[in-house]
């Protein structure tokens, strides 16, 4: 990997901040991998399945989702990895679950936004702030970050998310 990670180049710090997201606000993990998403990066389109190795990540593996991306008007998004926070936290196992039959009306929140914005756009998307859906534990707050891959360099066909869960008293986990 490159001494100054990708992300650090004025390049992609400005098309991050066009996607709404300032590596300066983003907390350490969420910040290490967008780095990591911009490492693997290939000279032209999007990173894909190919490029991501758990191995370069594993201190980030238990808050990592990986979800497929699955065609249709609209797109359906299918957890195929879960890291074990994540099942904590959310309750359940979802691995090979489609999120419309995990939540009611999920065409219907921010989350599916926020996930189809990803798709579209093949940007980055941050969030930091209450959490959007229904989880088993009680948390004050979430941070995330939606990455897409494309196997063929620009359809999305994947998306990695890294979600953070915070306290009352801004400790995240």
């Amino acid at each position: 990997m490159n001494d100054t990670p990708r992300a650090a180049r004025p390049e992609w710090v400005a098309a991050l901040r066009d996607a709404g997201i300032d590596l300066d606000a983003c907390h350490e993990k969420i910040r290490q991998i967008i780095e990591y998403w911009f490492s693997i990066h290939p000279e032209t389109g999007l990173p894909g399945r190919q490029h991501f190795d758990p191995i370069d990540v594993p201190r980030h593996l238990r808050n990592l989702r990986l979800l497929d991306v699955v065609d249709g008007d609209p797109p359906r998004f299918r957890t195929r990895l879960m890291g074990t926070y994540l099942v904590e936290f959310f309750g359940q196992e979802q691995t090979g679950l489609c999120f419309d039959e995990i939540y009611p009306n999920f065409e219907k929140t921010k989350a599916f936004r926020h996930m189809t914005e990803t798709v579209a756009t093949k940007r980055p998307n941050w969030y930091r702030g209450k959490p959007i859906l229904k989880h088993e534990k009680d948390f004050a707050t979430i941070e995330r970050v939606f990455l897409p891959f494309a196997q063929d360099g620009n359809r999305v066909d994947l998306i990695l998310s890294c979600i953070l869960f915070g306290d009352e008293d801004g400790n995240f986990c």
